[in-house]
């Protein structure tokens, strides 16, 4: 089932593609906050089970979502980014979301390679684009 961030639809994991978790994870934002909040915004909608979410942490996720496609506060932009940064690393809204297990996910463990990462964080593509490298 895909996820959306930002307002785009994460559908694969495929390197160079605009719709990919990994530009959206690998990301190297370089001062872009809005490739900061894509990411964590990214990270918790993986995190976190529609089905087992507390309600305040869905609600700040959409928020956060609305922040991110409106990408005309820099403030409310940066505030998402702490306030779902510590979800992903179990502080607040939902303390220990980020060791759930992830239901169905055989075996348990990393899901991609680091060489995978390392091949979106290098390439000229992030959820939002894709242009050809120079």
């Amino acid at each position: 089932m895909p996820i959306t961030v930002c307002g785009v639809q994460i559908l694969n994991t495929t390197p160079d593609s605009p719709n990919s978790a990994l530009e959206a994870l690998c990301v190297a934002p370089r001062g872009t906050i809005r490739l900061q909040l894509a990411r964590q915004l990214t990270a918790a909608s993986l995190n976190c089970q529609v089905e087992t979410c507390p309600g305040a942490v869905l609600t700040r996720i959409e928020q956060c979502n609305q922040a991110c496609i409106a990408n005309n506060d820099d403030d409310a932009i940066g505030q998402c980014i702490e306030d779902i940064d510590a979800f992903n690393n179990g502080v607040g809204l939902a303390p220990g979301c980020h060791d759930r297990v992830i239901p169905q996910f055989n075996p348990p463990g990393p899901a991609g390679s680091g060489q995978l990462c390392g091949d979106a964080h290098t390439d000229c593509c992030d959820i939002f684009s894709c242009v050809a490298c120079p």
